[in-house]
């Protein structure tokens, strides 16, 4: 069966981004009259997404927002917009909803690659050049939304998913076995795997409250690991990925990066093995009732 080789989500935000410098320098020659249409975008998703805000002043976290909306309009087949609803980057700012328009997005293997800079953006009707948008990049499925930017000496980072009333993945409930550098299995009791599809040869695996070890300080919330390959036969859904930095409050951790990623889904089961990092992990659920 051919393997489905997933790269890092990083890896192909910058191919979005050489994309897009393509699609721009493109559009700046007119020696041509009669341009090719832009391409529709095949995952290209309006919704409202809820998620965590951060921010940070240098190395430092200096301000989060838990349960942050985010709504995606499409303005173009090639920009869309997007708006922050009643955020703020600090305890002194008030919260208001914010409009960034003009954000250039290029079609990926696991979503949409967005990208812009220096973008002016509205708040009730009016500019806010004091938080020119700088530097956005990020990544949207038709589940989840990375996205990062900068306003000033400010950098920020919003992970969030798709709202409730919106499709949902399908969730197993199983064990989950960890082994250990000891030779030692740590299991977890009615861990929670959500898998949702993103394009037709990708998907998202979200694990919930997980811990790799016991001596882990804590249990993560989520653990998002985005671009899973994907591909069907007649009996099964196989799963395969390798070198992917999956996303844990609200960041990258690459500590955790995971390699040799297979497994094979079906409507009722799910059946994954992988390390995280350097851990071997398996899994056995079935769709949670």
């Amino acid at each position: 069966m051919k393997t489905v080789k997933t790269t890092n989500v990083i890896n192909k935000l910058f191919v979005a981004f050489i994309a897009i410098s393509v699609l721009l320098m493109s559009c700046d020659n007119d020696s041509n009259p009669n341009p090719e249409p832009e391409p529709e975008p095949r995952e290209m998703t309006e919704g409202k997404y809820s998620g965590d805000l951060e921010v940070k002043q240098g190395d430092a976290v200096s301000y989060a927002q838990a349960e942050t909306q985010l709504v995606i309009r499409k303005e173009t087949n090639a920009m869309i917009s997007i708006v922050m609803k009643q955020v703020r980057f600090s305890d002194k700012m008030p919260a208001m909803d914010i409009t960034i328009s003009g954000i250039s997005i290029a079609l990926l293997e696991a979503g949409m690659g967005l990208a812009g800079d220096s973008i002016v953006p509205f708040s009730n009707g009016r500019g806010v050049p004091q938080f020119t948008i700088g530097e956005i990049s990020g990544l949207l499925t038709v589940n989840t939304a990375l996205v990062t930017l900068k306003i000033g000496p400010y950098s920020i980072l919003y992970v969030g998913i798709l709202s409730e009333e919106a499709k949902k993945g399908t969730d197993y409930e199983c064990p989950l076995t960890v082994k250990q550098t000891d030779a030692t299995d740590y299991k977890q009791e009615n861990i929670v795997i959500t898998v949702d599809k993103l394009t037709d040869n990708t998907a998202t695996i979200t694990m919930h409250q997980v811990k790799f070890s016991p001596k882990m300080p804590m249990t993560l919330d989520k653990m998002i690991v985005v671009g899973v390959g994907m591909k069907s036969d007649a009996n099964a859904i196989t799963l395969t990925g390798d070198g992917i930095v999956p996303i844990a409050m609200n960041n990258f951790i690459p500590e955790y990066t995971i390699t040799e990623l297979t497994g094979t889904l079906t409507d009722e089961t799910l059946n994954l093995s992988l390390k995280g990092g350097g851990n071997p992990l398996t899994y056995t659920g079935i769709v949670k009732k």
